[in-house]
């Protein structure tokens, strides 16, 4: 089974029906539930899935109910993939991966020191240094879920 790191943007499109991304989301969010994959996630991302949620959400939930969301977003997340911990060693690491996005070095650290076979993303800009990237399409693809 291969395992997959999945960036935060996929997170949130899967959470927040993110349109045009949702489907692909969806389907990769499927591949791991059906056990096709084995999906991690940073710990860091789940600060992040909170944040936008909230903020999000809460024009047309209102900032209560909007912070109720995110909170079950969050629990999604946990009960739905394992998580990589963000350790002083990851952030050291990620500070010498040659990138201009800091928080995409953490995931690539966090990716490294997992094991991780590939970071799944549709940030085009994302460099993984040693790690292998793949878009949600690619992966798709690979996985034949179309």
């Amino acid at each position: 089974m291969m395992n997959v790191l999945f960036d935060t943007n996929i997170i949130l499109d899967g959470l927040l029906k993110r349109q045009p991304w949702a489907e692909d989301a969806r389907l990769v969010w499927q591949a791991s539930t059906d056990g096709k994959i084995r999906v991690y996630i940073a710990s860091l991302s789940l600060v992040t899935v909170f944040y936008v949620s909230v903020n999000q959400l809460k024009p047309r939930l209102g900032r209560a109910d909007a912070v109720k969301r995110a909170y079950e977003d969050v629990q999604i997340c946990l009960d739905a993939f394992q998580i990589c911990t963000v350790e002083r060693q990851t952030l050291e690491q990620a500070l010498t991966l040659p990138r201009e996005d800091f928080e995409d070095n953490v995931q690539a650290a966090c990716a490294i020191a997992a094991n991780i076979d590939a970071i799944i993303t549709r940030d085009v800009k994302f460099k993984g240094g040693p790690m292998k990237v793949m878009t949600v399409t690619a992966l798709i693809k690979q996985l034949k879920l179309h």
